[in-house]
């Protein structure tokens, strides 16, 4: 019994722990990503999946404890955009994907805060080896340089689009 508790108890551990570089800035991070924008989310909704590949691993008779430890979720948001720095998204309300928080590197939104979002589109959206949507999706984490709005971004932003267009 004491092994399964040890063995729950480094998964959650290991998954708590983000693996994120230090942040890049503004310059880098504007270049490297496929959209900048300031939004509002308006809805948040959970998408739960079960991780096949993790569910392989487990070699036990207990099929709810695997489902238990195999279970995955993604985040999914709708966004009201209020402005647009880099990407042509396709109009101003927006469906923007997260990991969950933790060890998945994901994004909280709050719903009703405003945000400068950094996002990269990804087709088709895999997580860990599953395809979990076909179609071309909108995607944020932590390792982005996504944050609440704040004046001091918006500027660095504001200062980064004038210096390339002189």
């Amino acid at each position: 019994m004491k092994y399964i508790f040890a063995i729950l108890l480094s998964f959650v551990l290991l998954d708590s722990f983000a693996d994120c570089d230090p942040k890049s800035s503004v310059r880098i991070e504007f270049i490297n990503r496929d959209y900048v924008f300031i939004g509002i989310p308006i809805s948040k909704e959970e998408i739960v999946f079960l991780d096949s590949l993790e569910f392989k691993k487990f070699n036990c008779e207990n099929c709810e404890m695997k489902r238990a430890l195999c279970t995955r979720t993604l985040l999914k948001y709708q966004f009201v955009i209020s402005e647009v720095f880099k990407g042509n998204l396709p109009g101003d309300t927006i469906t923007l994907y997260s990991d969950t928080p933790g060890g998945m590197n994901g994004y909280n939104f709050e719903i009703g805060k405003n945000y400068i979002v950094y996002a990269y589109l990804v087709n088709p959206c895999f997580f860990s080896g599953n395809l979990i949507l076909k179609q071309e999706v909108i995607k944020t984490n932590i390792c982005t340089r996504t944050c609440l709005y704040n004046t001091y971004e918006y500027n660095e932003i504001r200062f980064f689009i004038n210096y390339r267009k002189s």
